[in-house]
């Protein structure tokens, strides 16, 4: 007759399991005590240098401090760039941030500033990049170009300007006032004080369309001219101070505005 072997495991001594938690909390403690004291270590090269570097005319260094003061209380090695340079563009005229660190215990700060190209609706200011800026004061913006229209159409607005200068400084003028109105047709104003209605499309086959005349004609009698009309599909319409008049390339091409002075 053929006995089975008893394969029940006998349970491990007391003494195995003793040292196997023993060894565990003598890891547990080595981890803890390396964690303390790279935090001590790290403490211990504090950043005592902060250079900004970058032309700062709208933003003080006392708001860039209090912006990051904060996030440099953990040393050297504890101090994150990545949240120092999102705490940084959330100031209003912080455009672009690089911030580098360097041992032992130097940051350096590189910002670029918005700049702004025209007011905003009397209330603010446009930058380069189409952002609305509202500041308390407008005094530097005094002698910028004046833009109109919803928030929403802001950068369109920009883009209408910028194109329309591109063009009109052959004739050496330039837009100091443009508004997307209601309609959504466009109107300007010249620094030589006449005003175009431009519609709503083909804005630059009408400023050529301007240039044209103005070269030709328009440009000697201009302080006579209150606006020009460009929403024909050939014509422009001038309106005089005092009177308006309807009148197509050809005619001034050909010599024939006198008939209308």
């Amino acid at each position: 007759m053929v006995r089975q072997k008893n394969t029940k495991l006998k349970p491990k001594p007391l003494s195995f399991i003793s040292k196997k938690l023993i060894w565990i909390g003598l890891v547990s403690c080595i981890i803890i005590f390396t964690y303390f004291s790279i935090q001590k270590e790290m403490h211990q090269f504090p950043i005592t240098t902060v250079k900004i570097d970058g032309k700062i005319t709208r933003i003080s260094k006392q708001e860039i401090w209090g912006s990051i003061s904060d996030l440099l209380k953990g040393g050297f090695f504890a101090t994150d760039v990545v949240a120092i340079k999102t705490s940084l563009q959330k100031l209003p005229w912080i455009e672009t941030v690089k911030v580098e660190k360097t041992w032992p215990d130097k940051l350096t700060i590189t910002i670029s500033e918005k700049v702004p190209i025209a007011r905003w609706r009397g209330k603010g200011l446009l930058t380069t990049s189409g952002d609305i800026l509202y500041t308390e004061s407008l005094n530097e913006g005094s002698k910028l170009p004046v833009f109109w229209g919803s928030e929403q159409q802001a950068k369109k607005v920009l883009e209408n300007y910028l194109a329309m200068n591109e063009e009109l400084k052959r004739n050496n003028v330039n837009v100091v006032e443009i508004e997307i109105m209601p309609d959504q047709g466009v109107r300007a104003i010249l620094n030589n004080g006449i005003m175009l209605f431009l519609g709503q499309d083909r804005l630059l086959e009408k400023i050529n369309r301007f240039n044209l005349a103005y070269r030709n004609k328009l440009q000697k009698m201009s302080q006579k001219i209150d606006y020009v009309d460009l929403r024909y599909v050939n014509g422009i319409a001038i309106g005089w101070k005092g009177s308006i008049s309807k009148i197509y390339l050809d005619e001034i091409l050909n010599d024939h505005l006198q008939n209308f002075v």
